[in-house]
C-alpha cells in the first residue's frame, strides 16, 4: 500500500510538471508574440492511426520463450490536437499531443516439456498506451494556400503498459501461473519529426472559425527501455538471457493523420496579452 501511494505520489507530481510546462509555453515564450497584431494562432484538431516500428527484437524473444505467434501489435484510433502559433512567413511552433493505443492478444498452447505430450494452454493480453506531449517547431511558406511542412518536436510521453498472462496448467502446483507480468507507468522523454501538406479553404467557402485541412505522416520515438520479461523468471526451469536484458517496448511508431485547421480569435488574445489594437 505504502509503495502504490508512493508511485501515486510520483505520478501526480511528473503530471504537475507537464501542466506547468504547457502553461510556461502557452504564456511566456509567447507573451510578446502574441501581442503583435498580425498574430496568426490556430488549432488544429484530427486523428489517425500508428503503427509499431522496431519491435522486433521483444517480439522475437516473446516468441521464442513465451511461445506466441503475433508478429506485430494491433494499432487503434489516435486522436491529436496541436495549439500553432505561426512565428513569421517560414515558421511557426506549437504544441502537439496525442493519444496512442497498442494491443496484443492471443492464445495458444505450449509444450510443458519436450516429448511430455502434455500441454499449457496460455492467454496473453499486452495493453500499451503512450501519450507524448511535444514542443514542435514546424517549417513551410505559410503565406501559401496550398503548401508542404516539415516539423522536429521533443518533449515527455506519458506511458502505461501491462502484460496479464493466464495459465491453464495439467501439471499440479505448477510454477507457471501467469498473473500480472508486467504492469508499470511512468514519462520517458520523446522526440518526433513530422511532414504533410495543408490546404487551406477560400474565404466564403467554409464558416469563418475554419481554415483548412492538413494530412500528415509522423515518427515518433519514446525511449521506453526496460527489463520486461523480469518476473517471468520464477515461472521457468530455464535462465533464458532475454528475462535479464533491457527491451525497447515499441519505441518507435509510424502514424499517419488527418486534421482540420481552426481559427483562434486573435482581437481577443491579444488584448489579454496587452495590445493596443
Amino acid at each position: 500500500m505504502v509503495h502504490k501511494l508512493n508511485e501515486f505520489h510520483k505520478n501526480k507530481n511528473n503530471l504537475q510538471k507537464v501542466l506547468l510546462f504547457t502553461i510556461l509555453f502557452c504564456i511566456l515564450p509567447f507573451g510578446k508574440v502574441l501581442c503583435q497584431s498580425n498574430i496568426k494562432l490556430n488549432l488544429s484538431v484530427g486523428a489517425g492511426t500508428y503503427f509499431s516500428v522496431i519491435s522486433k527484437g521483444f517480439l522475437n524473444d516473446y516468441n521464442s520463450v513465451i511461445g506466441g505467434i503475433k508478429q506485430d501489435f494491433m494499432h487503434q484510433f489516435a486522436p491529436n490536437i496541436s495549439l500553432i502559433v505561426n512565428w513569421n512567413q517560414y515558421y511557426s511552433v506549437c504544441l502537439n499531443t496525442s493519444l496512442i493505443h497498442f494491443k496484443l492478444q492471443e492464445n495458444f498452447s505450449k509444450e510443458t516439456f519436450a516429448g511430455s505430450n502434455q500441454f499449457r494452454l496460455l492467454l496473453e493480453d499486452f495493453n500499451i498506451t503512450t501519450f507524448p506531449i511535444n514542443f514542435r517547431v514546424k517549417f513551410s511558406d505559410f503565406n501559401s494556400k496550398y503548401r508542404s511542412f516539415f516539423g522536429i518536436g521533443a518533449g515527455i510521453a506519458y506511458s502505461k503498459v501491462e502484460w496479464k498472462e493466464s495459465v491453464n496448467t495439467p501439471i499440479p502446483n505448477d510454477i507457471r501461473v501467469g498473473g500480472t507480468i508486467y504492469d508499470k507507468k511512468g514519462f520517458y522523454p520523446t522526440i518526433s519529426s513530422q511532414m504533410g501538406v495543408e490546404l487551406l479553404f477560400d474565404k466564403g467557402s467554409v464558416p469563418k472559425m475554419i481554415s483548412g485541412i492538413n494530412l500528415s505522416t509522423e515518427i515518433v520515438y519514446v525511449a521506453r527501455y526496460d527489463t520486461i520479461f523480469e518476473r517471468q523468471i520464477k515461472q521457468h526451469y530455464n535462465n533464458y538471457p532475454a528475462f535479464n536484458d533491457k527491451h525497447g517496448i515499441i519505441p518507435f511508431m509510424f502514424g499517419i493523420d488527418i486534421g482540420i485547421i481552426f481559427n483562434l480569435d486573435n482581437t481577443k488574445i491579444n488584448r489579454v496579452f496587452g495590445s493596443n489594437i
